[in-house]
Parts: structure tokens; sequence; C-alpha cells
């Protein structure tokens, strides 16, 4: 599994460029970016916050959004276990 997680991700050169880390946006954008995962239901379930309602409008970081959608289609096409 280790290999393939270094297929997906950037080299560490490329993870020492800060201003390529800072990708702000909604998580309603992320779910646009990336529609196969249920981000606000796994932020939130993350999180673990009773008090606090998190939306679709709430800003986040994803450090490394080509690395999210090299993610979900790895996720898509690995057969799933028994």
């Amino acid at each position: 599994m280790e290999k393939i997680s270094q297929m997906i991700s950037k080299d560490s050169e490329d993870r020492r460029n800060i201003s390529e880390l800072y990708n702000k946006m909604t998580i309603k954008e992320l779910n646009e970016m990336v529609p196969e995962i249920p981000w606000l239901e796994y932020i939130t379930k993350v999180l673990s916050l009773k008090d606090l309602k998190i939306t679709e409008d709430e800003r986040i970081n994803v450090n490394v959004p080509e690395y999210i959608k090299k993610l979900a289609e790895l996720l898509k096409n690995t057969p799933k276990r028994n």
C-alpha cells in the first residue's frame, strides 16, 4: 500500500512549496471536485462536533487537491474486501 501512496503523492521537494499546499475551498467545492467521497459527513464524523454545526459553506484548506482526486480514483478502482 505504501507504494501506491507514493505513486499518488507529491514528491518531498514539491511538498516544501508552501503556496501549493494552501488551497482554501468550501466543502461544497471539494464535493464538486471529488463527489465520490461524502465530505460533509466525513468531516463531521472525524471532528465529532456535537455543539458546532458544519455546513457545506465551511471553508477548509485542502493541502494537495491533486492527491485527493487521485485517492478518489484509487478508491473507486480498488475492489472492496469481503
